[in-house]
């Protein structure tokens, strides 16, 4: 209790404490303020005043001038010459001219110009004595000047004008705002036009209405400011300066000549910089007993507060793991169980944003939770090494990134920091998590964190979690892909067919089309050329289906029968498709017996699918019945020829293969070396050039004799990691590519003999595909 009260009693004396500096320094800077303004009113007036005074000595020695030319006779124009050069320089005047009737104008150098057109002498003389609005000199476009102008007479009679010429760019020089220092700004403004004849904080002579724009402190108007200069009045404003965001105290006033006001601008710490010594010297007194109370306050509750904060962290933490582990426990069946998990995160952690990203991994799986907008969509087509190069490393490297400061991540990785910076991260907080193996698989992250974290313990108490509950969703995700997805082709499976067969009995569409496909000559490919090809076969069948009827009711439902259940689609689109796939595969060496069956009306789907066999077993006789065995025997004899024959009789090799194989090569991944079956000249001398190195050699061809575009295609065959992994995936690498004399070419990477983990021996087939091309 006796606590609970001195507590009381040093809060009320720091609340008193502080409202005593507050009403002082208020006072304090109100005071100061009064005082800024009725210095800037003073000081402004003072050099409204030099400038009505010096433009007066001016007029004044523009007569002096006068009565001496009047002494001589217009037309002695070396003399009055030398009376002009004579007063050039003194006061504002920078040289003085003489406008004669006519036009025609004698400057202070000899030379008689023709103002016709810029300056009218009848106009000027109308005007009397006078000074002219800010206007472009003629000597130099590029400066703005002022005339001040006598006219001079003789005998009753206007025999030429006088003219002080004043260039507006050395005024700065002649008023500058030494009682403020370099700080002050000096405008000089033509009422009637708002144009600046003095400006010492731009390069350019501007406009003043470009003052209605700009923001005022509380109680001040622009457009009020702006009012009063066109009214001619004195009047002031604080103005929120758009480069240095701090206020600036102006103050305008009329000059007593022609239209003009003067406007003095001072940056507010200039003002005040007296006011902040003595207010300084006042708050480190405050702060001084401030500081003693306050001591003893942070004594007296101090155990207090650590204990309570300890046990609420603690606590808070406990509940904090509980509650991701809850929402994880049946993410493997409710996937959105991931981001509400996430969002437990991010609350903990106080950040706007909390995320994962699978690197090694099911590619679908990129989970946030984004509180406030920040973007953290990745296209399918960049991943996160491109995004963030270099990340991955650190990551590995340091086990983690906690950072406030995005400057120091964007200097330490120039293209990852741009690219956080897009998603308009301030803060970020990530970790590895890695697999068994170590290799990386996960990237944890929190950015945006109010809450300012010492260590990125938080995210660890929770990454296995994470990690074990994907590997959950990894295993569950894997299976019900091997219940529905054939291994081999990728399609849809028997019980995936199974399944849509049932959906069809309770959901009948409006038309209904089966394409039964048979597989002429599998167990032959298998026999002859081994599994291996006869895989391929399926595949490009395989591939061939889905590029023309998409994913979607394609089914590989035994060893080499293919069904394709069309829904709503006409004969003549199926029958189209039916077409193009057979064509392909023909140019690929395969032909497929099919038997297709449509109906728009009808009550059981089954006759439907029935009728398609029946069809494809009818097309299948008529194939073998036709010499299509013959033919496809005969085929696979090539085939059979191509991978036995050797170099030696190279002539007989190219004629088993046709002219269109450009070149044969046997090539080990592992040492970069290459046996040839048959090879090109031009790449012979290539090989030597590179010491043999194949991956050198074939880069080196690819530079010289491929089109540009193409080329990158060359390089990602060399990469033999990548090679491998999907060699070891049963897919055949190919490509076309066109050389620079505009011919085409194909290049086929296959499995050469007995690769496997101790042999990765490849053959490298160049064939000609003009043919392809044309069709």
């Amino acid at each position: 209790m006796k606590k609970n009260k001195r507590i009381i009693v040093t809060v009320l004396l720091i609340v008193l404490l502080s409202a005593v500096i507050a009403a002082a320094g208020k006072e304090c800077y109100d005071f100061e303020r009064r005082a800024c303004f009725s210095r800037l009113t003073g000081y402004t007036e003072e050099i409204g005043s030099d400038i009505k005074r010096t433009l007066e000595s001016d007029r004044n020695i523009l007569n002096g001038a006068a009565n001496i030319i009047k002494q001589y006779d217009i037309s002695e124009r070396d003399e009055i010459v030398k009376i002009l050069s004579s007063f050039e320089g003194m006061g504002l005047i920078s040289r003085l001219e003489l406008l004669l009737p006519g036009g025609m104008m004698l400057t202070g150098d000899g030379e008689i110009l023709d103002m016709s057109g810029v300056l009218s002498y009848q106009e000027e003389l109308s005007k009397g004595v006078h000074i002219s609005k800010r206007e472009k000199d003629y000597q130099n476009q590029y400066n703005y000047i002022l005339r001040q102008c006598v006219p001079i007479e003789r005998n009753g009679e206007n025999e030429a004008i006088i003219i002080g010429v004043v260039d507006l760019n050395k005024l700065p020089v002649y008023f500058p705002a030494a009682d403020y220092g370099n700080e002050t700004q000096i405008y000089l403004v033509e009422r009637e036009t708002g144009n600046f004849l003095q400006d010492t904080q731009h390069k350019t002579l501007g406009n003043m209405y470009g003052f209605g724009d700009r923001k005022t402190k509380k109680g001040y108007s622009s457009d009020q400011f702006v009012s009063d200069i066109a009214a001619g009045k004195s009047s002031s404003a604080i103005f929120l300066s758009q480069t240095s965001g701090e206020y600036l105290y102006s103050y305008v006033s009329p000059v007593g000549i022609q239209d003009w006001m003067i406007l003095l601008s001072i940056s507010e710490d200039e003002v005040f910089s007296q006011a902040n010594v003595m207010m300084r010297f006042f708050f480190g007194l405050a702060l001084s007993f401030f500081l003693i109370v306050l001591i003893y306050f942070i004594w007296m509750i101090k155990d207090v507060r650590r204990e309570n904060l300890k046990m609420d962290e603690q606590l808070k933490n406990v509940q904090y793991m509980l509650e991701v582990e809850k929402e994880l426990f049946d993410a493997h069946l409710h996937p959105e169980n991931f981001k509400r998990a996430l969002k437990k995160v991010s609350d903990y952690l106080t950040a706007e944003a909390a995320f994962f990203w699978i690197i090694n991994g099911h590619s679908d799986i990129k989970y946030c939770y984004n509180g406030s907008g920040i973007d953290f969509d990745i296209d399918e087509d960049n991943e996160m090494s491109e995004l963030f190069p270099g990340l991955f490393n650190i990551l590995l490297e340091r086990g983690g990134i906690l950072s406030y400061d995005m400057k120091a991540v964007a200097e330490e990785f120039p293209v990852g920091g741009k690219n956080l910076a897009q998603f308009n991260i301030n803060n970020l907080m990530l970790i590895p998590v890695s697999g068994s193996g170590g290799e990386l698989t996960i990237i944890f992250g929190a950015c945006n964190m109010k809450r300012r974290w010492e260590s990125d313990v938080p995210l660890r108490q929770v990454s296995l979690s994470f990690f074990m509950a994907l590997n959950h969703y990894e295993a569950h995700y894997e299976l019900e892909r091997l219940g529905r997805i054939d291994n081999l082709t990728g399609l849809l499976n028997r019980n995936s067919f199974s399944a849509a067969l049932e959906r069809l009995s309770s959901n009948k569409p409006k038309s209904f089309g089966c394409v039964y496909i048979d597989v002429n000559g599998l167990h032959e490919i298998n026999n002859c050329l081994g599994h291996q090809a006869g895989d391929d076969m399926l595949k490009a069948v395989a591939d061939a289906l889905k590029r023309n009827f998409g994913d979607d009711g394609v089914y590989r439902i035994g060893g080499d029968e293919f069904v394709i259940l069309s829904e709503n689609k006409t004969e003549t689109v199926i029958s189209e498709k039916i077409k193009a796939v057979r064509y392909e595969l023909k140019n690929q060496g395969y032909a497929l017996s099919v038997g297709t069956a449509w109906k728009e009306s009808f009550n059981r789907y089954d006759l439907i699918i029935n009728e398609a066999e029946a069809k494809m077993r009818n097309d299948k006789r008529k194939f073998y019945c036709e010499g299509g065995a013959v033919r496809s025997s005969r085929s696979l004899d090539k085939q059979v020829e191509k991978m036995v024959l050797e170099k030696q009789d190279a002539d007989a090799f190219l004629s088993v293969l046709a002219p269109e194989f450009k070149g044969v090569y046997f090539v080990d991944l592992d040492r970069d070396t290459v046996r040839h079956l048959y090879i090109p000249f031009y790449f012979e001398k290539i090989l030597k050039e590179t010491g043999d190195v194949f991956s050198k050699a074939l880069l080196l061809y690819a530079a010289r004799n491929v089109r540009p575009k193409y080329i990158e295609y060359f390089k990602s065959v060399c990469d033999y990691n990548g090679l491998k992994m999907k060699l070891s995936d049963n897919i055949t690498p190919e490509f076309l590519y066109q050389k620079k004399d505009g011919s085409w070419l194909k290049l086929r990477i296959l499995k050469f003999k007995n690769y496997g983990e101790n042999s990765h021996e490849t053959l490298w087939i160049f064939t000609d595909s003009e043919s392809e091309i044309q069709n």
